[in-house]
């Protein structure tokens, strides 16, 4: 129809024009709305097989944001790497706007190649939080398989991972 202007997009001449529309259609798969509390909360409902615990930042009530993400295929590795066998715990903080702590949770294989199995994006490192997320992390973890325990957590120096360790992997 010769009514119909065309625009920019039909006109794909770059690599750079490719990248600039992928770039358009992945972000409002993964960012569906402008709020990015709301967009968080649109996609966990839309995947709830890759978040294992969600908690909204509540102010009144002191409750930080925390997203627990672990997609199936990280679930089956963690179950086949970390029972009866080392995991491994890092934090790095301030990584977004935001200023939010994430943790990295790591099985290794048997050539001991570190791969990631859960990512935990938290407003807050308290012990009490990462108690939280851990627990559920675990009982994630249990619902998969009843016997799940790793012997070991590898983790740096922080008092506050230690401490909710212990409280949440000691009977």
């Amino acid at each position: 129809n010769s009514s119909i202007m065309p625009t920019r997009d039909y006109y794909l001449s770059l690599i750079k024009d490719i990248f600039n529309i992928s770039q358009r259609v992945a972000s409002k798969k993964y960012h569906p709305h402008d709020n990015d509390a709301e967009s968080i909360r649109k996609w966990i409902i839309d995947n709830p097989k890759w978040s294992f615990f969600s908690q909204q930042q509540d102010k009144r009530s002191g409750k930080p944001f925390i997203l627990g993400l672990q997609s199936p295929w990280q679930r089956d590795i963690c179950r086949a790497f970390s029972d009866n066998n080392l995991l491994a715990m890092d934090s790095t903080f301030g990584t977004n706007m935001y200023k939010m702590a994430l943790y990295t949770i790591m099985v290794f294989d048997t050539n001991r190649n570190g791969m990631p199995v859960a990512w935990i994006m938290a407003g807050s490192s308290r012990c009490i939080d990462i108690v939280q997320w851990l627990k559920t992390f675990r009982n994630t973890m249990l619902d998969h398989r009843k016997t799940w325990s790793p012997n070991a957590f590898l983790i740096d120096h922080a008092q506050l991972e230690q401490g909710a360790i212990r409280y949440v992997y000691t009977d």
